[in-house]
This record gives C-alpha cells, sequence and structure tokens, in this order.
C-alpha cells in the first residue's frame, strides 16, 4: 500500500475535496460531489493503522483506541492541509480526510449578509457560528478572523479541533489551539 502523503498528494494532483479509507476497498476520492476509486490497492487494517501511526502522536492513538473517533488535522510537505476523522465502521478503522483550502477566503467572497462583516468591529463579546457538517462554519470564521486581523491590533485565541485554517499574524496576535494537543 502506498503511503498515506502519497495519497494525499494524488488526491491534490485530482482535485479531490475528500479522501475516504476504509478497509476491503481501495482508497476512494470526492470531486465535484462525485466519488471515486483511486488507483491503489485494496486497504487492509494494518494499512489504516500505519497510516494513523505516520500522522498521530502514541497518546492520541491511545485515545482513538479509547474513545474509538478522533478528529486531528494533517499536513503535507507542500503547505496543503487537511481535516481528518478516524473512526470506527463495522468494527474497523477508517479515515476521512477533507482538504483546507490554503488561502483563507474574503469575507464578500462568501456572500454572506452585511452584518456578518459588521461583528467584526464590535469592542468585545462572544460569537457563535453554528450550523451542520460542511455548512461553511470554519470558513465563515476564518474570513471574519482574517478581516479583524487586517483591521485592528487584537489577541484573538482560537479553540478548535481540529485547527483547519493556519491564520498567521498580520496587526492581530493569532493563538490557535488545538483541543486534545494544545489544551484537554
Amino acid at each position: 500500500m502506498a503511503n498515506i502523503k502519497t495519497i494525499l498528494s494524488t488526491a491534490i494532483e485530482n482535485h479531490a475535496s475528500d479522501v475516504h479509507i476504509n478497509v476491503g476497498i481501495p482508497p476512494i476520492l470526492r470531486r465535484n460531489t462525485e466519488l471515486m476509486d483511486m488507483d491503489f490497492p485494496v486497504v487492509s487494517d494494518k494499512d489504516v493503522e500505519e497510516m494513523l501511526k505516520s500522522m498521530i502522536e502514541p497518546d492520541r492513538l491511545k485515545e482513538f483506541a479509547q474513545k474509538r473517533d478522533l478528529d486531528f488535522s494533517t499536513s503535507l510537505e507542500d503547505g496543503h492541509r487537511f481535516r481528518v476523522n478516524a473512526h470506527y465502521q463495522r468494527e474497523t478503522m477508517a479515515i476521512s480526510f477533507r482538504v483546507i483550502p490554503n488561502e483563507i477566503p474574503l469575507i464578500d467572497d462568501l456572500h454572506l449578509p452585511p452584518i456578518v462583516k459588521e461583528l467584526t468591529d464590535l469592542p468585545r463579546g462572544l460569537v457563535l457560528v453554528t450550523g451542520h457538517t460542511g455548512s461553511g462554519k470554519s470558513t465563515t470564521l476564518a474570513a471574519l478572523i482574517g478581516l479583524i486581523n487586517t483591521k485592528y491590533r487584537k489577541r484573538i485565541m482560537t479553540l478548535e479541533d481540529p485547527i483547519e485554517y493556519a491564520i498567521e499574524n498580520q496587526k492581530s496576535m493569532i493563538e490557535q489551539r488545538e483541543i486534545g494537543s494544545d489544551c484537554p
């Protein structure tokens, strides 16, 4: 079996949004809502275990063994990042990867109501962004933080599970903490 970095690099080359690793079938990528088999061998239990070992620390492996579900992020040497969910299905390990865009989107490109952009001008407070999986919560928050970061000198702390967009300091100081590795 190819290593996970090769599989993920191939997915990026094929403009995939997701990669799914399940025992008993080859890796599958999602592109434009369509699932497609990748040109790799059928995945075994041992393959999935080795993939996980190559991406996370031993203490996170123990957590996965106990909880049977784990969210984290990983990246390739070229900077491409992925949100990862390791889980069990039918008593076997499986892994799903979501490609995280390299660029933080601009708030205006998201076509949100104008009031959302105005949240960045609040002097203080707590803003909750909620919604179902895939509804754009992480993208919206990254765009809001990106806008604040270009306008104001603030200290912004995020608690994420996992960190998706890696946000660089501009005017603001950004502290991104990943639940499970940076904090409990």
